[in-house]
């Protein structure tokens, strides 16, 4: 059954299938489980150009375009259509980053991909720049060819030095209390003492992948992800400090970063207008300081005296 599993994968544009059996972390959560269809996709998309005429946030390629929970999960629907035509009364659950499954340990337990350094799984032609998704079953699935990838980091320590804020303590532990994608991600708010190393970052961080041997040459190859909707690489601090409610309703919501909601990323644009020291946002953080949810009302005092004591430093 497994080879027309990853036929159909492959056809719906997935870059890498694979099973593995349904370890303990899994049937925690579903006690029934037998086996974990794992796959990838490619999320890498297009390289932009940062604007000079204005002030600017960055984003972590992962949510540059399209929603990558959206696509992935909307093929793994069809696989699993697929797999039912065959074993109709199957058990089947979807999860794209919708449960606690240890979906890393099963990417590579699976063979789809191999563990670097930096904590990410890296898939064959598509480098690290992969999201990854399950279909955890009670089908006993057995792939007799499964095995897992050798490490290919060697002595390479690019990845731990080139951290921002050191976070990678060791190879393959992460400490999300300092990595950056994790904290423009986490509520309430941020320490002063880690807010200049965000720079302008607005969701996500990529320093890790981007400075990695073995993503170099790899390139966008997947159009789902090449269109140019928001966030975009490069939104502007401003609309993004000032973004009204119904502003994020009709136009953030839905998309790659709207889960983590209104005020998280008013407060990363606002840490993102201090570390600039740009003094054109001056009008837009200081009515937060009367905002009612005091994270704001913090953060924005914090970029104000940042920006005030740059300008005042040059006079």
């Amino acid at each position: 059954m497994l080879p027309a599993v990853r036929e159909e994968g492959t056809r719906l544009g997935l870059a890498a299938v694979g099973v593995a059996s349904a370890v303990d972390g899994v049937r925690q959560v579903y006690e029934w489980a037998t086996s974990v269809i794992c796959a990838a996709i490619s999320y890498l998309p297009p390289e932009q150009v940062s604007p000079e005429s204005e002030p600017h946030g960055l984003i972590a390629r992962i949510a540059r375009g399209a929603d990558y929970h959206q696509v992935l999960r909307g093929k793994l629907h069809e696989l699993a259509k697929a797999i039912l035509m065959r074993h109709p009364s199957a058990r089947l659950e979807i999860c794209v980053d919708t449960n606690p499954l240890p979906e890393r340990k099963l990417a590579v337990l699976s063979g789809i991909g191999w563990r670097g350094r930096n904590g990410c799984v890296y898939v064959e032609g598509c480098g690290s720049w992969v999201a990854l998704g399950e279909i955890v079953t009670d089908l006993p699935l057995e792939d007799p060819t499964a095995h897992q990838l050798e490490d290919r980091c060697g002595d390479c320590r690019r990845c731990i030095d080139a951290c921002p804020t050191k976070a990678i303590r060791e190879p393959h532990r992460i400490d999300r209390g300092r990595c950056l994608s994790a904290l423009t991600q986490a509520s309430g708010s941020i320490h002063d003492y880690l807010r200049p190393t965000m720079g302008n970052r607005i969701y996500g961080c990529d320093v890790c992948q981007e400075v990695c041997p073995q993503n170099a040459g790899t390139v966008a190859t997947n159009p789902e992800f090449a269109g140019q909707v928001f966030p975009g690489a490069f939104p502007g601090i401003l609309p993004l400090i000032e973004m009204t409610p119904s502003y994020y309703d009709a136009v953030v919501k839905g998309t790659s970063i709207g889960w983590i909601r209104r005020n998280r990323i008013r407060r990363n644009a606002a840490i993102a207008a201090g570390n600039l020291k740009c003094e054109s946002a001056l009008t837009a953080l200081t009515p937060l300081l009367s905002d009612e949810n005091p994270m704001l009302r913090e953060t924005a005092e914090w970029a104000i005296k940042e920006i005030e004591g740059s300008a005042s430093k040059r006079k």
